[in-house]
């Protein structure tokens, strides 16, 4: 690492971004944020037009809770690439935690639009609408997460969700 440092300062724009951000990524692996984020900032003084770098920083503000700082991050990466759904989903959790559920509810159900099959989306909107009580939507987004979910264990741990929550639906009438 000391010889790639050394050679760094005679690098092109772009690996001294590459450099830092893989620093970055190596001290983030390894659970040391405040040395991630400071390599992070150093690549981001390279190219601030990246939104890997925008989600990498908001990813590191998450894990140090700074969950403002992480959804600024975040809503850079999805000004740069309006298309990309972990943008959207890393927010939406950060604005969940915050109590935000409506904002959350947006920033999931647009992670749906761009990418149907993106399984968690649907596990958080249900977590969002269980926090609202709204116990029939829940239901509704963790079933979907089931048909889309390869992760058993969890599947598992929902099905059992599912079944508490249809107990606190009220009792269905039917009209004759």
């Amino acid at each position: 690492v000391y010889e790639k440092a050394m050679t760094v300062n005679n690098s092109t724009d772009e690996d001294k971004f590459n450099y830092y951000s893989d620093l970055g990524d190596t001290y983030y692996k390894n659970k040391n944020y405040n040395s991630a984020l400071a390599e992070y900032k150093k690549a981001y003084e390279y190219n601030s037009n990246n939104e890997y770098i925008d989600i990498k920083i908001g990813n590191t503000y998450k894990a140090l809770s700074d969950l403002n700082a992480a959804i600024s991050y975040y809503e850079k990466a999805i000004k740069i690439n309006p298309e990309n759904p972990d943008s959207y989903f890393n927010c939406g959790l950060c604005l969940a935690e915050l109590n935000k559920i409506e904002q959350a509810k947006e920033k999931f159900d647009k992670v749906i639009s761009l990418k149907s099959d993106y399984e968690y989306a649907y596990y958080a909107l249900g977590l969002a609408y269980e926090k609202e009580k709204n116990y029939k939507k829940a239901i509704e987004n963790y079933e979907t997460f089931i048909d889309c979910s390869k992760d058993n264990n969890l599947k598992n741990n929902i099905k059992n969700k599912i079944n508490n929550l249809k107990k606190k639906l009220p009792a269905e009438t039917t009209e004759e």
